[in-house]
């Protein structure tokens, strides 16, 4: 008991200096911002810290009172710290190499005690189940393994689009005179643009806010749906599925307002345009572990 506690204290610290970090940014990040990333908007991303690291202390704290776990209470309490201390690492930057390696390392202490060492007490009945993490050493379950599987491909979609535009959410050309124009929406928040004129080619990038957000909850979704899989758990694995798929609606929904940034004008179809490869993988694999979730076995 005393081991879990320590565990979740170290959450606890974390989360605090999470919330100081977040409050800089807020207050002080455009004076800051090799420190920061030199992102365009650090008042808001300073408030998005605030609030993700105030989930993180939340989770702790709640870890560090309660004294009976269900296996799915244990999930969200993982997963109230996790997503938090990975989302960070993109809007904070250099800054969140201060609480982001502490709350990592509770989690690895949870992960530890609760999954690895020992079994977990679970419910109310004061019945004794046992569970682990067992690597690739799954139960078999072909449910199970197809949500793990999509969860883990919308995951390395998303981590791809760091490194080529094959990964992107959506493509644009526009051909003006002769000028050719490439637009790709990319993690974590910007629009690359790339421009070719007389065999000459320039690169700039455009932040955007809005893209930050679809991004962070496509990041939810899949994680939640790797981390539920991994657990067997049921009802996580379709609330994973059913934030992947809200999450690519919302970006249809949000996507004139981001090009307008660049100029355009979605319905005047000038231009090649199309949704991405990562968008694609998202809806296919969303709709899949929706699916295949109803059919895990606890």
């Amino acid at each position: 008991m005393m081991k879990k506690r320590f565990s979740f204290l170290v959450g606890v610290l974390g989360s605090i200096l999470g919330v100081i970090i977040g409050f800089i940014e807020f207050s002080i990040g455009s004076s800051i911002g090799e420190w920061i990333g030199n992102k365009e908007d650090p008042m808001t991303l300073g408030i998005i810290t605030m609030l993700l690291s105030i989930i993180a202390l939340t989770s702790s704290l709640y870890g560090y009172l309660k004294q009976e776990f269900s296996k799915n209470l244990i999930l969200l309490i993982i997963i109230g710290q996790l997503l938090p201390t990975v989302i960070c690492f993109t809007t904070v930057g250099l800054l969140w190499f201060i609480p982001g390696p502490i709350l990592l390392l509770g989690l690895i202490f949870q992960t530890k005690e609760f999954w690895i060492n020992k079994s977990v007490d679970i419910n109310a009945k004061g019945e004794i189940k046992k569970f682990y993490i067992k690597g690739w050493e799954l139960s078999g379950k072909l449910a199970r393994n197809f949500a793990l599987i999509c969860s883990i491909l919308c995951l390395f979609s998303v981590f791809m689009g760091f490194f080529t535009e094959v990964f992107s959410l959506y493509y644009l050309k526009i051909i003006q005179g002769n000028s050719i124009h490439f637009y790709w929406i990319l993690p974590m928040d910007y629009i690359k643009q790339q421009t070719v004129k007389k065999g000459i080619s320039s690169t700039r990038y455009i932040e955007n806010t809005f893209i930050m957000i679809i991004y962070i909850i496509l990041l939810i979704g899949g994680s939640l749906a790797l981390i539920s899989s991994l657990t067997r758990s049921r009802i996580f694995v379709i609330i994973s599925a059913t934030i992947i798929l809200i999450g690519l609606v919302l970006f249809i929904i949000l996507l004139p307002g981001i090009l307008q940034a660049i100029g355009y004008n979605i319905y005047d179809m000038q231009g090649v345009s199309t949704l991405g490869l990562t968008w694609y993988i998202h809806l296919i694999c969303g709709i899949l572990i929706f699916i295949v979730g109803l059919f895990i076995n606890n």
